[in-house]
């Protein structure tokens, strides 16, 4: 996992939010939110920004990871959990 590749599911979360590709501006954007969110857990800032972002209600980070892996996750809820799963790795490479 990378940086790039967690912003990519950042990115994504939000396209499928607003039903579009983002722009570079909005990516940008996006970005700014996500280190003006304080902090805080990779996942919650980046579901902060998401949310600042589109101005939707999002699944809680807490209700999507408290779902088996097995269930029927939406796409938003995949995303969520793919953003958890990738700040996870990121923490863990480089805290060692």
């Amino acid at each position: 996992m990378s940086i790039a590749s967690f912003l990519e599911a950042v990115y994504a979360l939000a396209e499928h939010i607003i039903g579009e590709r983002l722009s570079g501006q909005a990516k940008s954007l996006i970005r700014n939110y996500f280190e003006d969110a304080g902090n805080v857990q990779l996942s919650e800032r980046a579901m902060y920004a998401v949310q600042k972002y589109t101005q939707a209600e999002l699944p809680t980070l807490d209700s999507v990871l408290r779902k088996p892996r097995s269930s029927d996750l939406g796409p938003a809820e995949t995303l969520i959990r793919r953003i958890h799963d990738e700040s996870v790795e990121l923490r863990e490479k480089y805290n060692q």
